[in-house]
């Protein structure tokens, strides 16, 4: 299923992905040099399809020969009952929708996805954005098309000019909890981008999230046989190319809190983060991710993206913001039905999500009277 769509001298493929049919690395790396969206990543979209994530198309955009877009989407159905959608989320554990754009590009290159996607009667004309940012210049392409915002979101983020708080409570907090630990041994952060560390990382990673609360409740990542595989695929294969570590913080080598982080360009993501709740009382994992970022940003990392809401540890830790919404996107200029009904669900699904978080907010005043 290959759709041509030229536009202003590009061209946008849209190929099934079955097996890694990522574009050669060297274009990838220099469509990301000045950042971009590491959840678009080739290798993490390859190891997605190889472990069962479901069937993902990708689009890249060409000006010529130079690589100037690329967007990952997975074709799913959000019920049995409904028509299927294209989700830009391309498989689970992705945490931004954005496509990967070169600069200057944003406007021609949106046209020209949807335009392909319009075209091609295989895939579904309703887009489901999840985490999407609109501060970018992606979002500006798709001023033209049917859309409605579900909801809008700000996630924190960090930069070497910006974000960083030097003072107040929490600063102080930090030094207090830093303290402390190192007198109960040699405190230490260690972050190795190769693929053995990163794998023995991940496995100190699982074993410190699958005996914490997400354990108990079954959402480690640990918890699933299929996430597993997953994880050490990206992962290793990222860090492969130096694009994926795990950070330890560890007191006299026992590792206490373990960060995923990936890279995109200049861009470093906290994927997954875990700790040991047995030195919960020290906040390892907040010591953890601020060591990170006087390390990473004192290097060759510009951004630090949360992956996170804005009510996290991380939203007390940096005072940067990214602006993201949940959208439903038509690719044709006319509403198709599918895109009707994707939106009269994502509205019906946001209702109910705050009613419940109404309903629980409730019980917690109750309980707590």
């Amino acid at each position: 299923m290959d759709t041509l769509s030229p536009l202003a001298g590009s061209t946008v493929a849209v190929v099934t992905t079955i097996g890694n049919t990522a574009p050669d690395p060297a274009l990838w790396n220099e469509l990301v040099r000045p950042g971009g969206n590491v959840f678009m990543d080739p290798v993490a979209l390859a190891a997605a399809v190889a472990t069962g994530s479901g069937r993902i198309v990708t689009l890249c955009a060409w000006a010529d020969k130079r690589l100037v877009g690329l967007w990952g989407l997975r074709i799913k159905r959000p019920q049995p009952f409904l028509p299927p959608q294209l989700e830009a989320l391309p498989y689970d554990f992705a945490f931004l929708s954005t496509p990967v754009i070169a600069p200057g590009y944003g406007n021609a290159v949106m046209a020209s996805f949807l335009a392909a996607i319009a075209a091609d009667p295989g895939l579904p004309q309703a887009l489901w954005l999840k985490d999407f940012d609109i501060e970018g210049p992606a979002f500006a392409g798709l001023a033209r098309m049917p859309q409605i915002a579900v909801r809008t979101l700000s996630r924190p983020i960090v930069t070497r000019d910006f974000g960083v708080k030097k003072g107040g409570s929490t600063r102080k907090k930090l030094r207090q909890d830093w303290n402390r630990l190192c007198a109960t041994g040699a405190a230490e952060v260690i972050n190795n981008r190769d693929r053995p560390s990163a794998l023995a990382g991940l496995d100190i990673f699982f074993a410190l999230e699958a005996a914490s609360w997400k354990g108990e409740r079954g959402t480690a990542l640990a918890s699933n046989e299929a996430d597993i595989r997953f994880a050490r695929q990206m992962v290793g294969d990222m860090a492969a190319k130096g694009d994926a570590s795990v950070a330890l913080l560890q007191v006299d080598g026992k590792p206490i809190a373990a960060q995923v982080l990936l890279y995109c360009g200049p861009t470093a993501y906290t994927w997954k983060i875990a700790h040991d709740g047995a030195w919960a009382k020290f906040s390892p994992g907040t010591l953890l991710v601020d060591k990170l970022t006087e390390t990473l940003l004192a290097g060759d990392i510009a951004l630090i993206d949360s992956c996170a809401l804005d009510n996290t540890f991380m939203g007390r830790l940096w005072e940067g913001r990214k602006q993201t919404a949940d959208l439903v996107v038509c690719a044709t200029p006319r509403p198709s039905a599918g895109f009707v009904v994707a939106v009269r669900y994502r509205q019906l699904y946001e209702w109910l999500r705050q009613q419940r978080g109404r309903w629980r907010e409730r019980q917690a005043r109750i309980k707590s009277a």
